[in-house]
């Protein structure tokens, strides 16, 4: 939250954001209720999940909107380092 402070406009209207911003802030509980071993269960059954979809051959089966856009050609800005 305090990093979409940072841009001009907000701070331009950071009086009229205080509200909105104490009543997201007061709704976070203080202290999480995830323990770090629940973390690592969930990294464990995601990565299960996911090499199960792309490696038993079954992607023909993982659909997902995003396997349909095509990214046209760009042009090449350079910013390479050993280019002046």
């Amino acid at each position: 939250l305090e990093s979409f402070m940072w841009s001009k406009r907000a701070k331009d209207a950071e009086a009229e954001m205080a509200p909105l911003k104490a009543r997201l802030l007061g709704g976070l509980k203080g202290d999480p209720s995830v323990t770090v071993n629940d973390v690592f269960k969930a990294c464990a059954g995601d990565l299960a999940t996911a090499l199960h979809k792309t490696s038993s051959g079954q992607s023909g089966s993982f659909n997902a909107s995003i396997k349909s856009v095509i990214i046209p050609r760009v042009p090449d800005r350079g910013g390479r380092p050993d280019e002046s």
